[in-house]
């Protein structure tokens, strides 16, 4: 930080007049305002270097504040944690979901051959059919928690599939009109942790799916930011860190990182270059309306300088002789005050020293 040393004590104008001249990249870092160049004004008058005060001027009030300093990045709003679903159950596409359309537990996600696939819920994928032969296992557990959630299951879920696990699928599926078998084959039970919402649908009505096409894309239900950040700025990216999403119009919205992958590839032009994946989620996921899968910019906090006195950068005036200053109200009239610069943020800037405190008023520029 540089420090100032007036030329002259701070005392009352009695007559103004206004230039402005540009002050150096130089300048700025000796003055602990990093690499940006501003406008400061220079006010001058007679030899002494008073200015000439005018009838009518603009103030601003000193406060103190949080100076966030943020680095912008680019990002898309769009719903979350999309996952494409692929068919397991070769056959023809008879019935599919529409876009947007939110799915529960035991609702249909789409018909194969006329016969539903049914979501429910659980963190395991299910890898194997349903059936008295199978080995115990957590997946048993999870589907027999969720028959019993629907209605169809009495007992205390357990790891086993006997017989009440087989009258209790029976009755499942004779209330969704399937063949009542008591057996589930691979495919015809999708499990996710939570509802989800049909973000797309590739297959068609009338197409044949085959083990390993896709048919559909699964999204939350809630839209999220993801921003590839350059590697550069991976200490931006820490998990829980508060963000600023600026949406088209202008609107600000606040949130958190909630996710931080592992530096990733991609497209370039004709190079590549290695980013960081981060995923976003909005406090308030309502003040963006309706928008989804728009662009975005998302400010991450390089550094917050808390309760800190600051004026807006367009306040200083360089002062006769070198140094930078602020115009301050006085019930004498309007002084000179030198100042030392801190931190330069967002249009505003740290500052300290000479007769300035919370509550003073300066001089804007017209």
């Amino acid at each position: 930080m540089r420090r100032v040393r007036p030329t002259r004590g701070a005392r009352p104008v009695t007559r103004r007049r206004r230039t402005w001249a540009l002050v150096s990249v130089a300048a700025l870092v000796l003055a602990g305002a990093g690499s940006t160049a501003f406008m400061v004004a220079s006010r001058g008058g007679g030899p002494d270097g008073d200015a000439e005060a005018p009838a009518r001027v603009r103030f601003h009030t000193v406060e103190r504040r949080d100076l966030a300093d943020t680095a912008t990045s680019p990002g898309v709003l769009d719903y979350g944690d999309q996952q494409p679903l692929t068919g397991t159950l070769s056959g023809t596409i008879t019935g599919l979901p529409s876009v947007g359309q939110v799915i529960d537990r035991g609702e249909i996600l789409y018909r194969v051959d006329n016969v539903p696939v049914v979501l429910m819920l659980g963190d395991l994928p299910a890898w194997r059919a349903f059936d008295v032969s199978m080995s115990e296992g957590p997946d048993v557990t999870q589907l027999e928690k969720n028959l019993r959630t629907l209605g169809f299951f009495d007992e205390k879920p357990d790891q086993r599939y006997d017989w009440v696990t087989r009258e209790a699928v029976r009755d499942w599926q004779e209330s969704l009109g399937m063949p009542r078998t008591g057996e589930i084959p691979l495919g015809r039970v999708v499990f996710a942790p939570t509802a989800r919402r049909v973000g797309a649908v590739t297959a068609t009505v009338g197409g044949q799916v085959a083990s390993g096409g896709e048919v559909l894309t699964l999204t939350s239900r809630e839209r999220a930011v993801t921003v590839q950040l350059p590697v550069a700025d991976q200490r931006l990216a820490k998990a829980g860190a508060p963000v600023t999403v600026r949406v088209p119009g202008g609107t600000e919205i606040a949130g958190k990182i909630s996710s931080v992958g592992s530096p990733t590839e991609i497209p370039d032009g004709t190079e590549k270059k290695l980013v960081i994946p981060v995923g976003i989620t909005l406090d308030d996921p309502k003040a963006a309306g309706d928008l989804q899968r728009i662009s975005v910019s998302v400010g991450f906090r390089k550094a917050v300088y808390e309760q800190v006195l600051a004026v807006p950068v367009t306040a200083l005036i360089a002062l006769p002789g070198g140094g930078l200053g602020v115009e301050k109200r006085t019930a004498e009239g309007i002084v000179r005050v030198p100042i030392e610069t801190g931190a330069f943020v967002q249009g505003f800037v740290e500052v300290s020293g000479g007769d300035l405190a919370e509550g003073d008023q300066v001089v804007m520029p017209e």
